[in-house]
């Protein structure tokens, strides 16, 4: 019969449809619950029944929902709970045009318990990616420290195309536009102290550093000096 049912004239549901708390830890419920008018109609047995219902309901989905049917809903219960009080307990559920039953009065406990998931869920996965990032930037050739830094991370994010993988290339591009890091060329020296791949004259000399005879820089303000003896090689020289 549920089925044959027109659900396009049933109100919209009030939660939406990827509502889930499977998982969760907590649900906050208001103080003066059993003071409120919705719970003063209702006997013992019924109430007990509606609590049964409403923690049923955290592990549907949505959240906070039950199906349509009295038979499905009563393979959700435990036996005890007879047909008169899940009856009285049932008319506080209204049906929706997604063919499940709600009821309004939990539906702003629901949407804050969601509300906090998705924020825990938010900060847990932006915790990740900057764990991630950290690790990239490390591979880019940034210190731990500096690589760990929230500033530094937020530039880099910040300079990252929208939708952009944490990739070492991307990272690498996105912490040099930020000017963070530079494609720096490393040099290799010889036993001179010299790049192994620059132009050499005679003596090791570079063609564009000229020298006097004593390898010093023509523009050196101690050419004529020579080097300056230090402390320790005066006193190892005596």
């Amino acid at each position: 019969m549920a089925d044959l049912c027109n659900w396009d004239s049933y109100p919209e549901p009030p939660i939406e449809a990827d509502v889930s708390l499977g998982g969760f830890e907590r649900i906050d419920m208001p103080i003066d619950w059993l003071s409120e008018e919705w719970a003063l109609g209702l006997s013992s047995a019924g109430l007990g029944a509606v609590f049964r219902l409403y923690a049923v309901s955290l592990r549907q989905s949505p959240a906070g929902s039950l199906p349509c049917t009295v038979a499905d809903i009563e393979q959700l219960v435990p036996r005890s709970v007879a047909s008169e009080e899940l009856k009285e307990a049932l008319s506080l559920w209204h049906s929706c045009s997604d063919g499940r039953r709600y009821w309004s009065r939990i539906v702003p406990l629901i949407e804050d318990a969601w509300g906090r998931k998705k924020g825990k869920k938010t900060k847990d996965a932006m915790r990740k990616r900057r764990e991630r990032l950290a690790v990239k930037l490390m591979e880019c050739g940034m210190t731990e420290n500096g690589a760990k830094f929230h500033e530094v991370q937020d530039m880099v994010l910040a300079a990252l195309p929208d939708g952009a993988q944490l990739t070492t290339k991307n990272v690498m591009n996105a912490a040099t536009a930020a000017g963070l890091v530079g494609n720096v060329r490393p040099v290799r020296t010889d036993t001179l102290g010299q790049s192994s791949d620059g132009p050499k004259v005679s003596g090791g000399q570079s063609l564009d550093s000229p020298r006097t005879a004593n390898g010093q820089h023509s523009d050196s303000p101690n050419v004529s000096a020579g080097i300056r003896p230090t402390r320790y090689s005066e006193s190892h020289g005596r």
